[in-house]
């Protein structure tokens, strides 16, 4: 040959990666236009476009899993890639240490990395990892300003009683920037599901209850137990602004929507207390003294259940593993269901006598509920404040976890007594009760009665030889007294 023929070199297969923080309206318009640029670029260069990969609605800033950034570095690790394409830098990484790892990738697999706005970016010599850190230090100082501008202006929304973006929550529809109207064929259905849940229903009950009912989400899709429970946890059914879950504060008071409330700030802290405090997958007891009755040798909860070897009826006994032999207390505890709850009904229709019945249901109610859950807001409040002072640096990470601790302990506390206190499903009208007025009502109103006047009954073992029948003498009653100035205040 006279002459030496130039070798065409061949086109590098090159993955675009784009990457968009926010896609508020799930179009992908962000990058579709970043994929458009890069394969212009790759087209200018002579590259292949082998692949692209998307992180959409994902921030780099964050920390979270950006799933199509990590195949992207698979790929590179295991050969399949020459050259990567990005619009620009900060779509491949805002943070100094996912630069940092990058550069440990290309060490062991060099690539080539183009960006349509940043050029190239070379990270086998030192210059240019250093001007890659340059523009990394840039990218995180704005992702910081950007998040602490977003953190100001929902401080300042807040303090000023507006909502902030997002779904449209359910029971409200926007009419405005940061403004709500309540909806109130919803409203009525969370007013319902508060009832609900206070007379004693399960959360998952509830949602079964809707579906049945062909209520419609604000979301498509079935009611489920987390869905009831995101709804009611909501301060703005209470007319409250929420933060991180809670209710936001200024100056240590609670900070009020301009919007009206769906559920009165009492009844929401006593449902979210409620919620708060469930325990899941036990279903509710049907037994009339479920958790009312105390073994008189051990002192456990005698449980109700049906009669064993074969016995008809029901029996409440005494379990406790740490003291039961063959599946019974030492002291062989139990007591027939039906003459014991008689006995008991029958006391508490004593006790109920005159306006004891009346008297009663408004101390259990006015003082205790309004104290504890002003205490309860306080408390959460204090939280938030506390969050605050230590992402400014006024307190140690000590003394933020110890107040922390202290704080959480008391709102556990305060959480538990409104718990305790219960809903009251008696009628309004509900002054007297005698056994008709009582047999009429349903089971859960028949225990509302009950625990008004009994703290619990002791069941003490059965005397030797003592006839096989009921025997009132094996029943300690305790009497339940609502002193409000007392009991509930410190």
């Amino acid at each position: 040959m006279s002459a030496l023929h130039a070798v065409e070199p061949l086109p590098l297969r090159a993955v675009v990666y784009v990457r968009i923080s926010r896609d508020p309206t799930g179009k992908q318009a962000g990058v579709e236009r970043q994929e458009r640029t890069c394969r212009d670029l790759a087209d200018s260069l002579g590259w292949e476009v082998d692949r692209v990969l998307v992180d959409n609605d994902v921030s780099a800033f964050s920390g979270k899993r950006r799933p199509a950034y990590e195949e992207l570095l698979a790929l590179i690790e295991r050969g399949e890639v020459e050259a990567v394409l990005a619009y620009h830098v900060d779509r491949i990484y805002r943070r100094m240490r996912d630069l940092v790892h990058l550069t440990e990738v290309l060490e062991r697999h060099p690539v080539e990395i183009r960006t349509a706005q940043a050029g190239h970016v070379d990270l086998s010599t030192a210059s240019g990892i250093f001007m890659a850190q340059v523009l990394g230090a840039a990218a995180q100082h704005e992702s910081a300003r950007t998040g602490e501008r977003i953190v100001s202006q929902q401080r300042d929304q807040r303090e000023a009683g507006r909502a902030h973006g997002g779904k449209r929550p359910y029971g409200f529809k926007r009419t405005g920037p940061g403004q709500l109207e309540v909806v109130t064929e919803e409203a009525e259905q969370i007013r319902w599901m508060a009832e609900r849940l206070l007379a004693g229903d399960s959360q998952r009950s509830v949602a079964v209850a809707l579906n049945e009912r062909g209520v419609p989400t604000s979301q498509p899709g079935q009611w489920q137990r987390a869905t009831v429970r995101t709804i009611l946890r909501s301060p703005r059914l209470a007319g409250f602004i929420p933060y991180k879950g809670e209710v936001a504060t200024a100056d240590g008071e609670p900070v009020r929507g301009g919007w009206e409330p769906i559920l009165d700030p009492t009844t929401w802290t006593k449902v979210r207390s409620m919620l708060d405090s469930a325990k899941r997958g036990r279903p509710p007891s049907r037994n009339l003294l479920a958790r009312l009755l105390r073994c008189g040798r051990c002192g456990s909860t005698l449980r109700g259940r049906e009669r064993l070897n074969g016995g008809e009826g029901r029996v409440y006994q005494c379990l406790d593993p740490d003291r039961r032999q063959g599946g019974r207390c030492s002291a062989g505890v139990s007591i027939v269901a039906g003459p014991v709850e008689d006995y008991i009904v029958n006391h508490v229709l004593e006790a109920s006598r005159g306006a004891a019945l009346a008297r009663v249901r408004a101390e259990r109610s006015v003082d205790g509920e309004a104290w504890l859950a002003q205490e309860i807001a306080t408390d959460e409040g204090m939280l938030l404040e506390l969050a605050d002072d230590w992402a400014n640096r006024r307190i140690t990470s000590a003394q933020k976890a110890r107040s922390e601790q202290i704080i959480q302990e008391r709102l556990t506390e305060h959480r538990g007594r409104l718990a305790a206190i219960g809903y009251d499903p008696l009628p309004a009208d509900l002054v007297s009760l005698d056994r008709a007025d009582f047999d009429a009502l349903t089971f859960d109103q028949q225990r509302a009665v009950i625990e008004l006047f009994i703290d619990h009954a002791v069941i003490h073992p059965a005397r030797p030889r003592a006839p096989r029948r009921f025997d009132p003498e094996r029943v300690g009653i305790v009497p339940k007294i609502w002193r409000p100035s007392v009991e509930v205040r410190r």
